[in-house]
């Protein structure tokens, strides 16, 4: 077999095995029936009866794209769980896929610089089975109504791909049209969502362009677009929380106020964080109790805020050398450019020379 036949075999073999592990751990979810909250958005659910109109199926609702999903559902199937649980796993597939694209591209990229295309698909396949079987993920595929996250962090990733392969493409404004109507899918699915625009923002200033002035004079138009889906979901977020009576999780919640509701995510974050590595004693639902002292709500915040200092401190002191170039080739100082800067390093300091401005 020759190489380029292998290549190509594996190309095609690591999305399948993909889908294959994907199959073998969920197939048994097929079985499952409606539970808990299904019933309230699904089995009692007037809204999802009808396709059509679109604007009932959309009204009164800030998640209108998974309404949209469950409706489709319903039209297909009526209320037999089993297409509602076919159409969860395929969604969890089809984000394992964007996902595996994703990570097999940016390892590519500079600063990473993994030269061999094939060892850069062995370790996106391997990171993508993990994320695939992971214990945390079996809610949001085997739980009918937790589509929300599962739909909500396909298009989130899809963001992330549409705006690296713009960066790649000799023409752009196709992938980034995806981008922005990826995001904004997203938005109308689930609000975490709102996050997408900023970690966008972070993985082309780490990988793409190296330089904040570079990210936004090279895709200014995208972060627009990124920015008024943002604004859309605030807007009809809020409007949704005022109707809202007895919200089960948000500032809107009964009997919590917006900042015991605040105070107590660092210690849920942390505890996400530990069951990320460590998955044991998983639950549907925690029945978190609210933080009521300052070593409860102070100690994991101070943790949580010294995570995220230490992420903006790398990011400040990260070597901006690297970048993509508009037509997708990772820009290196090659010979002839490190000989050209130190030309004009000399030139700068010899007495009545001119000023060159060096880079971009």
């Amino acid at each position: 077999m020759s190489t380029r036949t292998r290549n190509r075999f594996g190309r095609f073999a690591l999305p399948l095995l993909i889908i294959f592990v994907g199959l073998a751990t969920y197939t048994n979810s097929f079985r499952g029936a409606f539970v808990f909250d299904d019933d309230n958005h699904i089995v009692e659910s007037t809204t999802i009866r009808s396709l059509w109109p679109i604007k009932r199926v959309v009204a009164d609702t800030n998640r209108p794209v998974l309404m949209l999903s469950l409706a489709g559902n319903y039209a297909l199937g009526r209320l037999e769980p089993f297409g509602y649980h076919l159409v969860n796993v395929v969604i969890h597939l089809a984000a394992g896929l964007v996902l595996f694209d994703l990570v097999r591209r940016t390892l590519t990229l500079a600063p990473l610089g993994t030269a061999n295309q094939q060892t850069a698909d062995r370790l996106a396949f391997a990171a993508v089975l993990v994320w695939l079987v992971h214990p945390l993920t079996t809610q949001s595929v085997t739980y009918i109504v937790q589509r929300a996250e599962s739909l909500m962090g396909l298009f989130y990733l899809l963001t992330l791909v549409c705006l690296l392969r713009g960066a790649l493409a000799a023409r752009a404004w196709p992938w980034y049209t995806g981008a922005v109507a990826a995001c904004s899918l997203g938005m109308g699915t689930k609000e975490v969502m709102i996050t997408a625009p900023l970690v966008a923002l972070a993985y082309d200033r780490i990988f793409l362009a190296g330089a904040w002035r570079t990210v936004l004079r090279r895709r200014w138009a995208v972060y627009l677009g990124f920015l008024s889906a943002a604004v859309w979901l605030i807007v009809t977020t809020g409007h949704t929380f005022a109707r809202l009576k007895d919200a089960t999780a948000g500032f809107g919640m009964r009997g919590i106020t917006w900042n015991e509701y605040l105070g107590t995510q660092g210690g849920v974050i942390l505890h996400y964080l530990r069951l990320t590595f460590w998955p044991d004693r998983l639950c549907l639902d925690y029945w978190w109790p609210v933080a009521d002292s300052l070593c409860e709500i102070a100690l994991p915040c101070a943790v949580v805020a010294s995570l995220l200092a230490a992420s903006l401190v790398a990011l400040r002191d990260r070597p901006t050398g690297h970048r993509v170039g508009p037509r997708g080739r990772a820009k290196r100082p090659g010979r002839a450019d490190r000989s050209q800067v130190a030309t004009l390093r000399e030139a700068a300091a010899v007495p009545g020379a001119s000023g060159v401005a060096v880079g971009e």
